[in-house]
């Protein structure tokens, strides 16, 4: 994070029993990763996606989310 100087928050979970959060943070999600979470807070938006995504798909869903 700092090497590429991300300025959005990152959140480390290191709780070993998956089954204890992973409903509270997505309840559709089985667990598998790779797993995304987009969120725009102004508008209102999210959208969550449980497979990997090739670059172009994280490209397209992160213009959908900007501000």
């Amino acid at each position: 994070m700092q090497k590429r100087k991300l300025a959005s928050d990152v959140w480390l979970l290191d709780e070993t029993d998956a089954n204890t959060w992973i409903d509270k943070l997505e309840p559709r999600w089985s667990g598998a990763i790779p797993a995304t979470m987009l969120f725009n807070n102004k508008r209102r938006q999210y959208h969550f996606v449980e497979r990997e995504l090739k670059e172009n798909e994280l490209q397209a869903l992160i213009k959908r989310f900007k501000p």
